[in-house]
Formats: structure tokens, C-alpha cells, sequence
């Protein structure tokens, strides 16, 4: 897959002010935080297909 951007104790501290957001859209603000956000549309694609396959695996 792609690199990693968020570590795993980076992530649960990142749990509890984004787990009530959408996907799509906590992984937006996390990019953004780190100023990766290159290409907003494709990475919305990006996401949106990362979140596809997460639905179809459960």
C-alpha cells in the first residue's frame, strides 16, 4: 500500500478528537495538519476508495 502518515501511537491520540467524524474527513484534517494535501480532489478519490474497501472487508 502507500506510506505511512500517522503512526499507531500517533493515531490513538489523534482517536478522540476525530472519531466522530467521518472518514473521509478525519483523514483530511490529519493531512492538513501535516500540510500533505497536494491535490484535494484526488485525494478525496483516494480516500473514498480506501473507505470502499474497509466497507466491503466488514
Amino acid at each position: 500500500m502507500g506510506k505511512k502518515i500517522v503512526k499507531p501511537k500517533e493515531l490513538r491520540g489523534l482517536f478522540l478528537p476525530y472519531h466522530t467524524m467521518d472518514p473521509a474527513q478525519a483523514i483530511e484534517r490529519i493531512l492538513e495538519a501535516k500540510n500533505m494535501l497536494v491535490n484535494e480532489e484526488a485525494e478525496l478519490k483516494r480516500q473514498y476508495e480506501i473507505f470502499r474497501k474497509i466497507r466491503k472487508a466488514q
